[in-house]
C-alpha cells in the first residue's frame, strides 16, 4: 500500500508529524493540532497524510518502540523528543502503513535535517535501517495499550475478546460527516467533497450522513463554511432523535462543547437551543461553530455547570446530557488519549456522570 502526498511535501509532512508528535508527549492533544497545523502545508494530499501519520504513530507507539529499543545502546526516554518522534515515524511509515522501508527511511533522515537534528539524523539512519531489515513480525496490538487496561478487558471478559478489542481500537477511524441543510443535502455534499479528494458513501443508518472513504473532510471548503458537521455516527443518531422527540419549544444541551450534537439540535429543529458549557476556552470554540452556521437567535450560549446550572425548571421540552466522561470509548479516534487514561479517571467519570443525570433530571 502507498501513500500519495504532494510532490514537494514528502519531507514537509513529516517534520510537521514529528513536530506534532514530540507536542503530544508533552501533554498537547493530536486532534487540537492537526486542526491548527494541517494548513501549513499547501497540498490537500499532504493534509491528508498528516494526519495519518500522526495518528498511525500514536496507534502504534507501544509496539514500535521495543523494536527500536532493540538497536539502541541507552533508552529511548533519553533521546532527544524529536530524535525520538522520527524513530517511530519512520518505523511506523515501514511496518504499518506499507511505505517501502527506503522511502520510509530517507523521508525521517531528511525531515530530521530540515529540523535541524544535527547528529540525531546519523542516529535515525541507522536504526531504521537495522530495524527495518529484519523480517518484521506482527505488531501485537495489545501492547498499544497501557497493561492495566488489558488486564481490565481480559478480567471482564477473556483474553481472546480483550485482544480483539485491542486490535480494533488500533484500526483507523474514518470520519463522518453529516449534511446541514445549508449544504442543499447530503448529494449535494458529497459531491462538493469529492472536488477536494473526500470519498464518501452514503449511511444506512444516520439521515443525511455520509461515510469517509479517503480524504480528510474537516479540511474541506464545506467543513470551513459550516456545510456539515463531522461527529461519531453514534453522536449524530442521539442529537437526531432527540431533535425527533422534541422538535420545537425550547430546548438545552447541558454539555454542548465542542458543538457537534448541538448544531445538529438546531439544524434539525424549530424551537431555540439554549447551550450550555462551564470552560470559557470551550465556550469560545462552541461559539465560533454554531455563530458561522447559524442566525443567533437560534441558541443561546450560557457559562455554567451542568451539575447547577443557572436554568429555570419547568422551562424546556427536551434536556439533553452527553456527560463528561473518561475517553475510554474513544481510543480508536483519539489514541493519544489511552496513554492518560487510568483507573481512577474511569471511576471519577462514573460518579461525575451519575451526579450530573439528576441535577439533568
Amino acid at each position: 500500500m502507498s501513500v500519495e502526498g504532494g510532490p514537494a511535501g514528502g519531507v514537509a509532512s513529516r517534520r510537521l508529524a514529528a513536530e506534532i508528535l514530540e507536542r503530544v508527549e508533552k501533554g498537547a492533544w493530536a486532534s487540537r493540532l492537526l486542526a491548527a497545523r494541517a494548513d501549513r502545508l499547501s497540498d490537500r494530499r499532504d493534509r491528508a497524510l498528516l494526519s495519518r501519520l500522526v495518528l498511525d504513530t500514536l496507534r502504534w507507539q507501544g509496539a514500535l518502540d521495543p523494536r527500536l529499543s532493540a538497536h539502541l545502546s541507552h533508552p529511548l526516554d533519553r533521546l532527544a523528543p524529536l530524535v525520538r518522534a522520527l524513530l517511530r515515524l519512520g518505523l511506523c511509515q515501514a511496518l504499518v502503513m506499507g511505505i517501502p522501508a527506503p522511502v520510509a527511511v530517507s523521508t525521517v533522515v531528511d525531515a530530521a535535517r530540515s529540523a535541524g537534528a544535527g547528529r540525531g539524523a546519523g542516529l535515525i539512519n541507522a536504526v531504521l535501517r537495522r530495524c527495518c531489515r529484519q523480517p518484521a513480525a506482527p505488531l501485537d496490538p495489545r501492547a498499544c495499550f497501557p497493561s492495566w487496561l488489558i488486564e481490565r478487558w481480559t478480567r471482564r471478559w477473556d483474553a481472546a475478546r480483550a485482544e480483539a478489542l485491542a486490535a480494533a481500537c488500533n484500526r483507523r477511524a474514518r470520519p463522518f460527516v453529516v449534511a446541514l441543510d445549508s449544504s442543499g443535502g447530503p448529494e449535494a455534499l458529497a459531491a462538493s467533497l469529492a472536488e477536494e479528494g473526500v470519498e464518501t458513501v452514503p449511511s444506512t443508518e444516520v439521515p443525511g450522513g455520509l461515510e469517509v472513504q479517503a480524504g480528510a473532510p474537516q479540511l474541506s471548503v464545506a467543513h470551513r463554511r459550516g456545510a456539515c458537521v463531522i461527529l461519531d455516527p453514534s453522536a449524530a443518531r442521539v442529537a437526531i432523535l432527540a431533535a425527533a422527540v422534541a422538535p420545537e419549544g425550547l430546548a438545552v444541551d447541558l454539555a454542548a462543547a465542542p458543538g457537534g450534537k448541538a448544531t445538529l439540535l438546531i439544524d434539525r429543529r424549530q424551537g431555540p437551543l439554549v447551550a450550555l458549557e462551564p470552560v470559557p476556552s470551550r465556550l469560545r470554540a462552541l461559539s465560533g461553530n454554531l455563530r458561522r452556521r447559524f442566525d443567533g437567535e437560534r441558541f443561546a450560549l450560557v457559562r455554567g455547570d451542568a451539575l447547577a446550572a443557572p436554568l429555570d425548571e419547568g422551562r424546556f421540552e427536551m434536556v439533553l446530557l452527553d456527560a463528561p466522561c473518561s475517553g475510554s470509548g474513544t481510543l480508536r479516534r483519539h489514541p493519544d488519549r489511552r496513554w492518560r487514561l487510568t483507573p481512577a479517571a474511569i471511576e471519577q467519570a462514573a460518579a461525575l456522570q451519575a451526579r450530573m443525570l439528576d441535577a439533568a433530571c
